[in-house]
């Protein structure tokens, strides 16, 4: 294997990091109407540096914690990322469905880990939410700009769409383990 999963996982937790921090250290210079949401973005940046974290982690502390609280962090990071969106979008920030895509990760990472413990079936309904939330992600970035878009709302949601790709991949996967 030319790269292991601890070490893709870390690099992903150094990246959101140094981002979060980043992004922290030049909020000041935009101006006051997009601050909140930049602000909002490098919070999430940090989350997801932590849940990368708890991940990697695994192996080295018990996974009742690692997995759902790893969970937890990386989907709170996705829907304050879509709420950041939201609002460069001129839209409601918050979404009644935003708190119930959390809580359903959450109890899916826990159920399937604690209670239940299936790896395939958590992999498989964990990414199928990640799924929703960055196809969403992915609207927000082309609505924050009228047609023509920038160039850089299209490269965000093209990442986005990249993303939903690769979660519904990693949920077939894992519905495929479910199967043999």
């Amino acid at each position: 294997m030319l790269l292991d999963v601890r070490t893709s996982v870390l690099l992903a937790m150094l990246i959101a990091g140094l981002l979060a921090v980043f992004l922290s250290v030049s909020i000041a210079a935009y101006p006051d109407p997009l601050r909140r949401h930049l602000a909002r973005r490098a919070l999430s940046l940090a989350l997801q540096a932590a849940g990368w974290g708890l991940f990697g982690l695994r192996g080295e502390i018990d996974d009742a914690w690692s997995i759902p609280f790893a969970n937890a962090l990386l989907a709170s990071s996705f829907v304050i990322t879509l709420r950041a969106l939201r609002g460069f979008a001129g839209k409601r920030e918050a979404h009644p469905l935003d708190a119930p895509a959390v809580l359903l990760v959450v109890g899916l990472a826990a159920w399937f880990t604690v209670v239940a413990p299936n790896p395939p079936t958590r992999v498989l309904w964990v990414s199928l939410v990640f799924a929703v939330l960055f196809a969403e992600s992915a609207r927000m970035a082309l609505a924050a700009a009228p047609a023509p878009r920038p160039r850089t709302h299209r490269v965000v949601a093209t990442v986005y769409g990249l993303m939903v790709a690769l979660m519904v991949v990693r949920a077939i996967r894992a519905a495929f383990d479910l199967a043999s």
